[in-house]
């Protein structure tokens, strides 16, 4: 990973990880109302150097418990996110025209939500999303930017890039626990649905949600940042390590990322028509004490445009702090 990150990103991620884990790891979930996550993704996580599709990612989240749990029996997150998800074709070089599959663009987005966490271990999520796609969202500038200071090839296509569109996306997503609680489980299932729409995402999913580890209910647990102001005599450990894997199925039924903006005239630069389906699945590993939850992640999708010619994979970091 240090040779495509470079050794000052290598640098940064451990100085970050050392300094949270010093300040953080200390401290009680029970104690702690917030939480601050930083995520970053890249198709350079998979240690294989395909710089293509979901190329680069990174979103700042800022989680906060809000009311009583006690009195409601349900426990309200209330999470914001800012972030920028860059995606490029299957090449970027000097050849870039003849390999042209799905369009250049950044989709530059700021996010909010509530999460809704039920005594009986089911979760409901939505969120709404504001954003641009296209030249607005800055992902030329950023891609350039960091291959010439983490000496990766220069990126070529950028100038056909999408045209810049403002947009909204509403999302709800709903876990439905399926196995009878126990005090020492270690494996864990919920069915998973799923509906986006709006300008840029308009598609339904379904799929499962399964975990295999030491890990808390849904409610009091690090996976969706539910971990913070854990409920004294709720917890069934000091600590959370597991491992979780979430296949699911999409029918879309439009993506603004590959037919450019819905409300813009993209004639002169490069779209594509969507596969209907596509299959996706992520696993990983989730660790988390005291203050401090981490991360380390695999994605991978099959085509979500009907002229890409590789499927996808990328990588996930994710590093939380409780406070």
């Amino acid at each position: 990973m240090i040779r495509f990150l470079g050794k000052e990103a290598a640098l940064l991620l451990f100085t970050v990880l050392f300094i949270a884990i010093s300040t953080s790891a200390q401290k009680s979930p029970r104690h702690c109302q917030c939480q601050l996550t930083i995520v970053s993704e890249n198709d350079n996580y998979t240690f294989k150097y395909k710089d293509r599709y979901y190329t680069n990612g990174l979103a700042i989240r800022f989680a906060k418990t809000l009311g009583n749990e006690s009195y409601t029996g349900v426990k309200k997150v209330l999470a914001t996110e800012v972030g920028q998800m860059i995606f490029i074709p299957f090449r970027a070089n000097l050849s870039f025209r003849s390999t042209m599959d799905r369009p250049f663009t950044g989709l530059l987005y700021a996010k909010g939500g509530l999460s809704y966490y039920s005594i009986k271990n089911d979760v409901l999520r939505w969120n709404l999303l504001a954003g641009v796609i296209g030249n607005d969202a800055f992902g030329k500038e950023v891609q350039r930017w960091h291959h010439k200071n983490f000496n990766l090839p220069y990126p070529y296509g950028w100038e056909t890039q999408l045209k810049s569109e403002f947009g909204a996306n509403l999302q709800a997503t709903y876990y439905r626990h399926l196995l009878k609680p126990s005090a020492n489980n270690f494996f864990e299932v919920h069915a998973k649905a799923e509906v986006q729409a709006g300008t840029f995402f308009t598609q339904l999913s379904s799929g499962l949600m399964m975990k295999l580890g030491a890990f808390e209910n849904a409610g009091q647990s690090a996976f969706g940042e539910a971990g913070i102001n854990a409920r004294s005599g709720t917890t069934k450990r000091n600590h959370e390590l597991f491992l979780y894997f979430e296949p699911q199925l999409t029918y879309q039924l439009y993506n603004a990322t590959v037919q450019g903006g819905l409300l813009t005239h993209n004639e002169d630069v490069y779209t594509t028509g969507i596969q209907p389906y596509y299959y996706s699945h992520r696993f990983g590993a989730i660790y988390a004490q005291g203050g401090l939850s981490l991360q380390l992640g695999f994605t991978y999708k099959t085509k979500e445009a009907r002229t890409m010619r590789a499927d996808e994979n990328y990588g996930t970091i994710g590093v939380g702090v409780r406070f």
